[in-house]
């Protein structure tokens, strides 16, 4: 196993070697073959996962092995030998497995052999189903839900219009504790927008959502969706990266696009917060970005 590879939130699964004392050739290299198992708790990210890789390595191959699809990583630039690498989307959570040896000394990847019992190990990989996400009525809360908005933010909450959820997207588990979240309009806006609020479930009770922004300060914050011809405002959940992103866009008098970001909060279960990733921010804004024309007619 390559040093970092345990980062934080890693755990080795299993390490298996064909030799209690591996064997190094006369040019360095290792005689034994082995199989190594290593789960992470970060959320599943290609476009992460990949920046872990060996020179020369831009993208991961999809490989379907059986009902399931693992990404793979080969040798890179490098004058030394590399595992075959497989990553798998895990429940939403990453698994990867490496196979190191025996080497082919040209392609300084593991031998046909080796990459024959590859596919025979992944094909014995069985998934269990993370528990079923649980029923909340999010619409029929709203009567517990204003109160909690109206101590947080104030009674311009529901000042024009009651309290809501606005469209089905804006409810979704984005913590992975089988609890789904929600953004609830305030009622509230500007000429294009709406003001949104994001509330979990906490001990049977609605909460509103705590963030922490790019300097550590910890505060709820609050979101606008809506567009005109000139802006554009758009926040959604991502239970894959367990992660809200809003996004935004701005064209300028001639129609040239003058602005377009994003900002990405991912849940971290410790101090029960969304805090702000930069990496996620960056490659969410990127995607958002190239759909979004350069100028308008």
């Amino acid at each position: 196993m390559r040093k970092g590879y345990l980062r934080p939130g890693s755990e080795l699964l299993a390490f298996f070697v064909s030799r209690q004392t591996p064997r190094i050739g006369q040019h360095g290299e290792w005689l034994a073959a082995a199989i190594t198992a290593i789960f992470s708790k970060e959320p599943f990210d290609l476009e992460r996962i990949v920046t872990y890789a060996p020179n020369g390595v831009i993208a991961l191959n999809p490989v379907r092995v059986g009902p399931h699809t693992f990404y793979y990583w080969g040798p890179g630039g490098g004058g030394v030998q590399y595992p075959d690498v497989y990553f798998f989307d895990l429940n939403g959570k990453t698994l990867w497995i490496e196979f190191h040896g025996h080497y082919n000394s040209v392609e300084k990847s593991p031998d046909e052999q080796t990459k024959q019992i590859e596919r025979k190990v992944l094909a014995t990989l069985r998934v269990f189903a993370e528990p079923t996400t649980k029923d909340i009525d999010w619409n029929g809360m709203m009567p517990k839900v204003r109160p909690v908005l109206e101590k947080q933010f104030g009674e311009e909450v529901g000042e024009h219009y009651d309290v809501g959820i606005l469209r089905s997207g804006h409810i979704a588990d984005i913590t992975g504790d089988g609890i789904p979240e929600a953004l609830v309009w305030l009622g509230t806006g500007g000429a294009y927008t709406s003001t949104l609020a994001l509330m979990r479930i906490e001990d049977d009770k609605p909460v509103v959502a705590l963030f922490r922004d790019r300097q550590g300060k910890t505060e709820p914050i609050l979101f606008l969706e809506g567009s005109s011809v000139m802006h554009s405002n758009i926040v959604e959940l991502l239970p894959k990266d367990r992660a809200v992103f809003q996004s935004h866009f701005e064209y300028v008098g001639d129609g040239r696009l003058r602005t377009c970001d994003g900002e990405a909060y991912r849940w971290t279960p410790r101090t029960k917060t969304f805090d702000y990733d930069s990496r996620l921010s960056k490659s969410k804004s990127q995607d958002f970005c190239r759909k979004v024309p350069q100028k308008i007619q």
